[in-house]
């Protein structure tokens, strides 16, 4: 799990680091809103496997 949050984490750094030279430089700007609404539906759609996978025995 922690393998599978840090790809899911480490690039967002990049990206907000990125936007921020793009917003400063260019007068660029994205809209937060959806963008946080896409993380956090990728974010549930984790956590219910996850919950689902501790929990499912899988014949082991």
């Amino acid at each position: 799990m922690n393998q599978l949050a840090t790809l899911i984490l480490a690039p967002r750094s990049g990206f907000l680091y990125g936007f921020w030279c793009i917003k400063r430089n260019l007068g660029f700007t994205i809209d937060l809103r959806a963008s946080a609404k896409i993380y956090l539906s990728s974010f549930s759609a984790i956590a219910v496997t996850y919950f689902v996978l501790a929990y499912v025995n899988l014949g082991e």
